[in-house]
Parts: C-alpha cells; sequence; structure tokens
C-alpha cells in the first residue's frame, strides 16, 4: 500500500512539475503572404494574384529578437492571436477570418479551403524559405497548411529543423492594412518531471503485479 501510494505521489509531482518555456510575440501584417514564392502549392497562375504580388509581402518565419527560431527542440506549442486588419474594401476581420457577410467576396467565407482573411500557418525545415515537411495540401495531419485563427495548440513536428512561418489567408491585397499580434508558447516537460513519470508508472506496475 505504502508502494502504491508513493507512486501516485510521484506521477502527482510530475504531472505538475514545471515544463521548460520560451515565449515569443509575433507581428503578422495584413500584406504578409505565404503564397508569395512557389513551393510547390497549385497557386502559382497570374490569375490567382498570389504569386509574388507586389501589394504583398514574403512570409517570413517566427523569430525571437530577429532570429529565425527553430522549434525542434520543444514539444508542444500554443498560439494566441489577437487584433484585426481592414481587407476587401473596409471590412474589418480578425484571426479566425471572414464570417461572410452577404457581400463576402469568397461566396462561402473560404479560401483555398481555410477560412478566408484568417491566420495561417506552415512548418518548414527552412528558416529562409517555405520547404514543407510534407503534403503542404493535407489539413488534418499538422504538417500541412494550419489554420491558426485566434488559438490553437499544436505538436511541434520532430524533425532536425522546424520553422513556422505565418500569414493571412488572402488573394488580393491591395486594400489591406493592419496585422495580427501572435503570442507563441513553446513547451517541453523538464527532464525531471519524464524520470518522474517513468519511475512512477513503473512503481504502480510492481505494486498491482503484487497485489495480484
Amino acid at each position: 500500500m505504502l508502494r502504491f501510494v508513493s507512486a501516485l505521489l510521484l506521477l502527482s509531482a510530475s504531472a505538475f512539475a514545471p515544463a521548460y518555456s520560451v515565449s515569443i510575440e509575433q507581428t503578422v501584417d495584413s500584406r504578409d503572404n505565404l503564397y508569395y514564392t512557389d513551393w510547390g502549392h497549385w497557386f502559382t497562375t497570374a490569375a490567382d494574384n498570389a504569386l509574388g504580388n507586389p501589394d504583398s509581402n514574403p512570409a517570413s518565419s517566427v523569430a525571437q529578437n530577429g532570429t529565425p527560431f527553430n522549434f525542434a527542440d520543444f514539444t508542444t506549442l500554443s498560439i494566441n492571436a489577437s487584433g484585426s486588419v481592414i481587407d476587401h474594401f473596409g471590412t474589418a476581420t480578425g484571426p479566425d477570418g471572414d464570417t461572410c457577410t452577404p457581400n463576402c467576396l469568397f461566396n462561402d467565407g473560404y479560401f483555398r479551403k481555410l477560412p478566408a482573411y484568417s491566420l495561417i500557418g506552415i512548418w518548414s525545415s527552412s528558416a529562409t524559405e517555405i520547404v514543407p515537411f510534407g503534403d503542404w495540401k493535407d489539413l488534418t495531419s499538422g504538417l500541412g497548411l494550419l489554420f491558426i485563427g485566434s488559438h490553437l495548440d499544436l505538436t511541434i513536428p520532430s524533425f532536425p529543423s522546424a520553422y513556422l512561418f505565418l500569414a493571412e489567408n488572402d488573394g488580393g491585397f491591395a486594400d489591406n492594412f493592419g496585422k495580427y499580434t501572435v503570442q507563441l508558447v513553446a513547451s517541453v516537460p523538464e527532464p525531471g518531471s519524464l524520470a518522474l513519470l517513468v519511475v512512477g508508472f513503473a512503481m504502480l506496475i510492481v505494486t498491482r503485479r503484487r497485489v495480484k
């Protein structure tokens, strides 16, 4: 019984042990364009009005103190975004995108299968250009296009380098102004916490076997 209680205490301690984390604040301009360069996506024609759009900025990777931040040493990422941008002839939208009012430009409120004007992102193995890990069209695995919106919790991909590019989901940028303020918190469990978890589970298993 004493060992069982001790194991539970170890598990509780590991569960509440502080995780190592880094907080980064990022600004995403309403003209930041995830599709400015060609990284194999479909939207590379002039008619799409995204590739190399002169009214837009190439999306840049999340940076800390001006240096692109490699998330690869972390496990989880929590993203919170606020603010609003003005686009589509004076329509104000937040990070969650267009609510599709009767005069919405994209009919169903979606653009490239993600909410129009929303905050979006993609993981890249490069800090200076977008080099996706997998199929960029994959909206479910966390390796392709990401709908960030006003809040998203992510598992960081297990690659030697993992840079996150953020932008607004739009096709025409000439009428855009404003920005989103994005707070990112990358975390990883403390080594001590992981050790406590392992020891705690091991003690529980041994105790249960002896009880049987």
